[in-house]
């Protein structure tokens, strides 16, 4: 009996639904049956060798004997079920909608695609025709040095997936070398594409970025970090979709002045050390200019003292719910506070912090607010 069960069990007819063992390839509706029908022949051989138990007890090994075939079956019902997994039939469409929902944080699975392609010949080929999934570029200039070569052909291949997706670009570390400058000329040429860009500015990136200069027509989040740069920087000045911008200089007594697009701006930060003196004019336009701001916040702790007058009209801005701001302290003159919160009118605040000196924001804070009514202010 037990060699029967053996032959039974070595003559299974697989062999016609190789090809489905080995990949998630969904099965058609003939071959769907047949796993089924296989399925059930293992099992019944299953239920035979446990009904034979009994009988074969006492003979020497037999229980072990048992186990292995009883368990080198199961192996065999699992590998069978799994052709029947409704995954296999989850439409393309569906699937690559639930690989883009797990692919929302780029720093933290910008290796998902490649991983992605190695699950299966299927999820290969979703992988490959979602360009989605590749639309999430970090150069890090930072990395153990490779080959050019193999830089260059991983990039241009990632770039050619993304086919004409927004591209979301990360740039680490200071460019430096020659083959830094070839990989970041390979991107410059898809600026059309670029909707973020995260970058350490150094004189010798700005040099290279003149060249997407007005051909930056997607680009909605920009977050520039600066390195012994100064002056006006107009590289920006040509993106009408510019949402978001965060401008970090913590090495500089005089940041960069950096020009871009007011009137959709939604978010602007602006990260500086306590020593720096940014240039007062930049702050002074964009809360004069963008009605459509949701968050503002700045560290620059001389600028708001220098930048705001009494004598100027009163600011509107209809749609700020987080204001954050640094001010610095002074021995004498007007307060900076109430230079600052005396010109505006926020009737959506939600969220007030004060950073550092706040020596008489609480009064110019209720002023303000006094002319905002109704607003719904929660945290101070």
């Amino acid at each position: 009996m037990l060699a029967k069960l053996r032959r039974r069990t070595t003559n299974n007819p697989s062999t016609r639904l190789s090809h489905l063992l080995a990949s998630n390839d969904p099965p058609s509706d003939a071959e769907d049956a047949l796993v089924r029908s296989i399925i059930q022949a293992l099992r019944g051989e299953i239920a035979a060798l446990k009904l034979e138990a009994n009988n074969y007890s006492f003979h020497p090994g037999w229980l072990t004997t048992r186990e292995h075939r009883e368990a080198a079956i199961l192996e065999n019902v699992n590998a069978h079920k799994s052709i029947t997994s409704p995954l296999r039939k989850l439409p393309t469409q569906i699937l690559q909608l639930i690989l883009q929902k797990t692919y929302w944080d780029p720093p933290a699975t910008l290796m998902l695609p490649w991983s992605f392609s190695q699950v299966c010949r299927l999820w290969r080929t979703v992988v490959h025709a979602t360009p989605i999934l590749w639309s999430h570029i970090i150069v890090d200039f930072n990395a153990k040095p490779t080959s050019p070569l193999s830089q260059k052909a991983k990039l241009k291949l990632i770039l050619q997936r993304s086919a004409n997706a927004d591209l979301s670009i990360s740039i680490r570390g200071f460019m430096v070398r020659d083959d830094h400058l070839s990989l970041l000329s390979i991107l410059l040429a898809h600026s059309e594409r670029w909707s973020f860009l995260d970058l350490i500015v150094n004189p010798e990136s700005l040099a290279a970025l003149q060249a997407v200069k007005g051909h930056l027509p997607r680009l909605s989040r920009l977050y520039l970090r600066f390195w012994n740069v100064s002056g006006i920087i107009t590289l920006f000045n040509i993106a009408p979709r510019i949402e978001e911008v965060v401008i970090e200089n913590s090495h500089s007594s005089r940041p960069p002045q950096v020009v871009f697009p007011l009137h959709n701006l939604r978010s602007y930060v602006v990260k500086t050390s306590p020593y720096s003196r940014p240039i007062a004019k930049v702050i002074d336009d964009v809360l004069s200019a963008s009605s459509n701001l949701v968050h503002f916040e700045t560290s620059c702790w001389h600028c708001i003292e220098d930048t705001l007058d009494p004598q100027q009209p009163r600011i509107a801005l209809p749609r700020l719910e987080v204001l954050i701001i640094g001010f610095a302290s002074r021995s004498g003159g007007d307060n900076p506070a109430e230079l600052f919160f005396g010109r505006l009118i926020l009737p959506s605040i939600m969220k007030i912090a004060v950073c550092n000196w706040a020596y008489g924001a609480v009064s110019a804070i209720s002023s303000m607010l006094s002319r905002s009514l109704p607003c719904g202010l929660h945290t101070l």
